[in-house]
């Protein structure tokens, strides 16, 4: 999956509408209607780059509720233990496999765990 890809995911998993449409509409979250001229502007320049701004992550984790934070926990420790750690020395592997290790997550990680919590992956 693109980054470009997950980006549109995210924002409809965050509630953003008419993402896949071509017209010169989308919808945020609030149910406001964003009107531009795509000959200007595109979609991207509205929609957080979610796979990519550890900020724009923050706010859909704060739309976590409890039983879904504890999945997103377990969802990004299993994507921090994949690919990118798997030579880190036996003492580290045991310190990222614990909750506190969340932090060390990239943008596109928190997305992906995201998108496993919510059904949309």
């Amino acid at each position: 999956m693109t980054k470009d890809e997950i980006r549109i995911k995210v924002a409809e998993a965050c509630g953003w509408s008419h993402l896949t449409q071509f017209t010169n509409r989308i919808t945020d979250p609030q149910g406001n209607a964003i009107f531009f001229n795509p000959m200007e502007k595109s979609r991207s320049d509205f929609i957080p780059n979610y796979p990519s701004d550890l900020n724009a992550c923050a706010e859909f984790e704060k739309t976590l509720n409890a039983d879904d934070e504890e999945n997103y926990v377990e969802e990004l420790k299993g994507l921090i233990m994949e690919g990118a750690y798997e030579n880190e020395p036996r003492y580290l592997k045991s310190h990222l496999s614990s909750s506190d290790s969340t932090y060390r997550a990239t943008a596109e990680q928190r997305c992906l765990a995201f998108l496993k919590v919510k059904g949309k992956l």
